[in-house]
């Protein structure tokens, strides 16, 4: 298995982060993906991709951070870029949800992040939350530059917002919310997605799936989203593993 989205430099795991990423091989994962959301975040992201063999990074500045991003802060993300475990840049979006956000700010912050992924020729990996009325038409512009890929992260909008990502080449990740069984818009849309379009993932230590809903994730409990996506799609979990490990590798090309 692939957790395409963790945040394993989260202070939770301090305590026991070391044995937890020399457990992952035997807890069926190959590897994790680790997600940064700001400049101090993805050091730490790369950081652990260099020192484990089974970890990469994803790196980038969350839309809730827009704030600190500047010229310097570009030129360390693009430096970040050329790193062999380096994969992607994400997270990166736009979220709504909480007062006192900037709407232009996230835009702007948001569109630059998606040109220097464009430049180095890198995926992307998006956050989106409350904010799909102008994330639809923002991406629908700026088609011209998503030419490397692009993953919405912890997918839970409707099923009409995925049919329009679905004409543009997006793949899109189900995380522990597939598991809910107050989340059937999150079910009906993953029993949609064709197999060959989604990975799984975790966002740990965030979003931990049932029967764990309510306290800290880990990228083990992968396997339950694995699960549960097998019997949305009435298939084999086999089925579920396979595909979503060949979709990784398109996805993220720098995976070996």
């Amino acid at each position: 298995m692939v957790d395409t989205h963790a945040h394993l430099t989260e202070e939770v795991y301090d305590a026991d982060r070391e044995a937890m990423i020399a457990s992952l091989s035997c807890d069926g994962l190959k590897y994790v993906f680790t997600v940064g959301y700001d400049v101090e975040s993805s050091k730490k992201c790369v950081e652990l991709a260099e020192k484990y063999e089974n970890i990469y990074a994803i790196i980038g500045i969350h839309p809730e951070n827009c704030q600190e991003y500047n010229a310097s802060v570009r030129e360390q993300l693009k430096q970040w870029c050329t790193h062999p475990k380096v994969i992607a840049i994400g997270e990166i979006g736009l979220d709504y949800h909480y007062e006192g956000y900037d709407k232009e700010l996230q835009k702007k912050v948001l569109l630059d992040q998606i040109q220097l992924a464009y430049e180095m020729k890198m995926p992307i990996v998006i956050h989106l939350r409350d904010a799909v009325g102008d994330f639809v038409p923002f991406m629908q512009k700026h088609h011209n530059l998503l030419q490397y890929g692009v993953l919405l992260h912890c997918f839970s909008e409707s099923l009409e917002s995925y049919q329009i990502f679905e004409k543009m080449g997006f793949y899109v990740a189900f995380g522990g919310t597939v598991t809910f069984k107050n989340a059937p818009k999150v079910q009906k849309v993953a029993q949609y997605v064709p197999l060959d379009k989604l990975v799984l993932e975790t966002d740990c230590p965030y979003l931990a799936p049932t029967p764990y809903r309510g306290q800290i994730n880990y990228p083990k409990y992968v396997s339950l989203v694995a699960q549960k996506i097998a019997e949305l799609k009435q298939c084999s979990l086999q089925v579920v593993l396979e595909q979503t490990d060949q979709n990784v590798k398109k996805i993220f090309p720098k995976v070996k």
